[in-house]
């Protein structure tokens, strides 16, 4: 299994493909398995990363507190150690945050950028709504029942084996120190201002019933990249998952179109 070492940890990864790369941060709370069903399409034309985030999953994690800046030192040792040239980045949702981050402190390493049910902080963004917050913290200490209500939301659906199937790739076991700095580390988040500068062709996506980071915060993402493609699929938060087969083309489509380059 491979390993990276990075400071005071180790990185947990797969690759699967051949190509350019295209890696993909694994939302909080899952593991690098959620996006099996993107590593199945995408792997035919890319050399597709993944990776348990810092903590979770198989990765360690060995510093007291977990900050964007040790996140962002992580995801640029693990570009650094795959490829030496520009790389496909996709982020949702927090880790979008993340996404964006790098993408305007390293606009030189990334080919393009891939946002996905996410938003750009600050005072004028839509916050998550309370309801969904509270189950979000209360995760802190793992519960099945509260994961599938919080699952109900995040796939916009009320069917339990869609659930299920989903709830397989969540992570059972995160410690609560580590849990609540990723929480709350992107909580000051503003990016509105800055991504007005990112001349990194994007791409934007939502479902039409994401109940987390509402539709409008995608809209607005749009509004301040300018090299940005804007998308609603069907389905909600993880459309990615519930609606693979949408989700893939599209997003395929604007990588052969942007400079996302295929083999």
């Amino acid at each position: 299994m491979p390993y990276l070492d990075v400071n005071h940890g180790k990185l947990y990864y797969e690759e699967e493909g051949n190509g350019s790369v295209l890696l993909l941060i694994t939302p909080f709370g899952y593991l690098q398995s959620i996006w099996h069903k993107q590593v199945k399409f995408f792997s035919k034309h890319y050399r597709v990363i993944t990776y348990d985030l810092r903590g979770v999953g198989k990765s360690t994690n060995e510093m007291s507190k977990i900050s964007k800046e040790i996140l962002l030192d992580d995801l640029y040792h693990i570009i650094t150690h795959i490829s030496n040239e520009r790389v496909n980045l996709l982020g949702i949702g927090k880790l979008g945050y993340l996404a964006q981050y790098f993408a305007l402190l390293y606009p030189d390493r990334i080919e393009s950028l891939g946002l996905v049910s996410s938003s750009y902080g600050g005072p004028n963004s839509l916050s998550i709504p309370f309801e969904i917050l509270q189950h979000i913290f209360k995760l802190v200490n793992y519960d099945e029942k509260i994961a599938k209500a919080l699952c109900f939301k995040e796939t916009s659906t009320k069917d339990e084996k869609v659930c299920e199937e989903v709830l397989f790739h969540k992570s059972k076991k995160v410690e609560k120190n580590i849990y609540e700095d990723y929480l709350m580390m992107f909580a000051n988040t503003n990016n509105e201002n800055a991504l007005k500068n990112l001349k990194v062709d994007t791409w934007i996506n939502t479902g039409c019933d994401n109940e987390i980071y509402l539709v409008e915060n995608s809209k607005k993402l749009h509004f301040l990249i300018a090299h940005s493609e804007y998308q609603i699929l069907t389905g909600g938060y993880l459309n990615f998952y519930t609606n693979s087969e949408e989700f893939n083309k599209a997003y395929f489509k604007f990588l052969n179109k942007k400079g996302g380059k295929k083999v």
